[in-house]
């Protein structure tokens, strides 16, 4: 039985979702289903009739949530992209003829739906992109990147689903990953989902149609002892009036991640540093992945960032004033305490994406804090 996923809890102030345990994640693969997860984001009544959701007269008194199940439509294409993605600009007009394609063919404008999700875009963003592409379909904000996670490691944006409606569920009957310039291209394969049954739609992927892992500077060429010293960089970083770091340790946590720790003395008492090499997928199709330990203590403050690999536009490394930049930034925050990105002020100089990243890697160390305690 293929494993559920769920459906992307086409978001909200805050999102429904189950986290997989560390080393059980899967990527979404064509023929795993979607449940429908309910979401707090309003959408417009022109978007609602879009999806053929109807309010009647006591709308007004009923939730803004909407499922998957909800939406009118035998097929749904779902796209995510992040609108500082350079490839999702150029997709985004590509889409947009797609859709207007759609709409004038009588044999899938009533069964064809479109939605968007902007993963680790807030609100705003997705609306300026909206606006500035001319989408002409709904597109929801993922600041947080709950949905965009619920996939596995997608190796980037522009990524594709194309869902086909059975009974309350949809099941994945086609997944496309970057940028592609070809209207037909989609048109065809909107045309063969609408005319196929599931069965066959699954049965017919073949390897080339299951997009390859990508490990774009994801595998650090670093020897265990190359790793340790960092480590041990960072710890003196982060307490540089503690006694000398001497009793390095890696252990695992019963979740499955990783950590180093140490036990020094800072002010004439015992302190324990831990630090996490956090590693991860670039959230564009031609961005590199991103490699950086941060070092905590026993109390939950942050204490050092230190990169190891980390990029912005062109793939240019950091240089000394992006790092210090994010360094002053995450100082002293409470590891326990969720962080909230902001584009306009938190984001380096064109590094907003690598920057949100970073965010999410500092945020998903609460879970693993409160297995420390």
């Amino acid at each position: 039985m293929k494993k559920q996923l769920l459906f992307l809890a086409l978001l909200a102030a805050t999102v429904i979702c189950t986290p997989a345990k560390a080393g059980q994640q899967k990527n979404i693969a064509v023929g795993d289903i979607f449940s429908a997860v309910r979401t707090e984001y309003s959408f417009s009544n022109e978007e609602l009739a879009y999806f053929g959701i109807e309010r009647g007269f006591f709308s007004l008194f009923t939730s803004n949530r909407i499922a998957l199940a909800d939406i009118n439509a035998d097929i749904i294409l779902v796209e995510f992209f992040n609108i500082y993605c350079t490839s999702c600009q150029s997709q985004a007009p590509v889409l947009n003829q797609v859709y207007k394609a759609v709409q004038k063919n009588p044999a899938l404008t009533k069964k064809v739906r479109f939605i968007g999700v902007g993963a680790g875009n807030n609100e705003r963003e997705v609306s300026q992109f909206k606006d500035r592409q001319e989408v002409p379909f709904p597109l929801i904000p993922d600041q947080r990147f709950s949905l965009y996670n619920a996939l596995g490691e997608t190796g980037g944006t522009p990524f594709m689903l194309i869902l086909k409606k059975r009974g309350t569920d949809a099941v994945v009957v086609g997944i496309h990953k970057g940028l592609t310039k070809n209207t037909s291209f989609f048109i065809n394969t909107l045309t063969t989902a609408a005319e196929q049954d599931i069965g066959t739609l699954t049965k017919r992927v073949t390897e080339q149609d299951i997009p390859r892992d990508d490990s774009r500077q994801l595998k650090l060429h670093l020897s265990q002892k190359q790793i340790l010293e960092h480590v041990s960089k960072s710890m003196t970083a982060g307490c540089p009036d503690c006694g000398p770091i001497s009793d390095l340790k890696q252990f695992t946590t019963a979740s499955g991640s990783t950590l180093f720790t140490s036990k020094v003395e800072f002010a004439g008492k015992p302190l324990t540093l831990y630090s996490k090499l956090i590693s991860q997928q670039p959230v564009c199709d031609v961005c590199h992945g991103l490699h950086y330990i941060v070092t905590f203590d026993s109390k939950g403050y942050l204490r050092d960032f230190y990169p190891i690999h980390i990029t912005k536009y062109g793939n240019n490394d950091w240089n000394e004033y992006d790092i210090e930049d994010m360094r002053k930034q995450l100082i002293g925050k409470r590891v326990k305490k969720e962080l909230i990105f902001d584009p306009t002020l938190d984001a380096i100089s064109s590094a907003t994406m690598s920057s949100s990243l970073i965010y999410k890697g500092i945020n998903e160390l609460k879970p693993i804090y409160k297995e420390l305690d």
